[in-house]
């Protein structure tokens, strides 16, 4: 899979105590009201994961120092709030 061939070369690439934060959407964690399912629609990327599943991929190169999954606001209408979730990560360099 071409993201843990990237993952490789920038763990390889890092010194021996760096970082690298990783901030991506991930699949929505209910099913999203109409609002959302349009903006889902104009912004979906070709491969959208879980938290669950980008930590899977990431463990397998990386130490994984801190995961948060949080919700970023596009539209914060009252009855419709237009959102997506997100998920941030702190990877350490690993020994792979």
């Amino acid at each position: 899979e071409l993201l843990v061939d990237v993952m490789k070369k920038m763990n390889a690439s890092l010194k021996e105590d760096g970082r690298i934060v990783v901030i991506d959407l991930t699949e929505p964690l209910r099913r999203p009201n109409l609002v959302r399912r349009i903006l889902l629609r104009l912004e979906r990327g070709c491969h959208v994961r879980t938290a669950e599943d980008y930590q899977r991929i990431f463990g397998e190169t990386f130490e994984v120092e801190r995961m948060a999954q949080h919700k970023y606001h596009v539209f914060p209408f009252p009855l419709y709030p237009a959102y997506h979730d997100m998920v941030t990560f702190v990877l350490r360099r690993g020994r792979g």
